[in-house]
């Protein structure tokens, strides 16, 4: 009779071994999924922040082009130091190299960021363009005027044109960073 209670407990004993070892493989189980879950939203937040970086960064490097060249044209009268404008073209040439050299960042938006942004970069930095050669030309038109040179365009239509180039670069300047608040979630 001891044999047999013997066993009945050691079948009883192994049944509930086994039934541990298939709860812990449950549970090993569970945590990994955790784990994998856990490492899998850390990677999406890492990518997500490296991501939000390069955006801000492609977005600085466009508006302190911007700024740049509000600064250089606010006085228009001031490029025009020699006679003959070269220093107004210098001056023309070095905000349009600037330009140019921040043109790669709209690339970098049309993969890392909605169409929107990009598009609104890219005409924004061709404003700022004409911005520049539209002061130059404003700056140029002083110097004729005062050497008794002949006009190629009415000034007055220039600085009209000027002034609407400015409105819209003002413009979109605000889409730009509304654009950018919006994709970083800074609302």
């Amino acid at each position: 009779m001891t044999f047999f209670g013997i066993l009945i407990n050691n079948r009883t004993n192994s049944r509930a071994i086994v039934a541990a070892d298939e709860r812990n493989t449950v549970t090993i189980k569970a945590a990994q999924e955790n784990i994998e879950l856990s490492n899998a939203a850390a990677a999406n937040r890492d990518h997500d922040k490296w991501r939000h970086e390069a955006i801000l960064n492609c977005i600085s490097a466009i508006l302190d082009v911007y700024t740049k060249i509000n600064h250089a044209v606010e006085d228009f009268d001031g490029w025009a130091m020699t006679a003959d404008g070269s220093d107004a073209l210098k001056t023309a040439r070095a905000l349009e190299s600037a330009v140019y050299a921040t043109s790669p960042q709209v690339g970098k938006l049309r993969i890392l960021s909605p169409d929107g942004m990009s598009a609104t970069s890219g005409r924004l930095l061709e404003l700022l363009t004409d911005i520049v050669w539209t002061t130059h030309n404003l700056a140029t038109s002083h110097i004729r005027e005062a050497a008794g040179i002949g006009k190629d365009e009415d000034p007055k239509k220039m600085y009209s044109r000027w002034e609407d180039l400015w409105r819209q670069a003002k413009q979109l300047e605000s889409t730009l960073i509304q654009q950018t608040r919006a994709e970083l979630n800074l609302l």
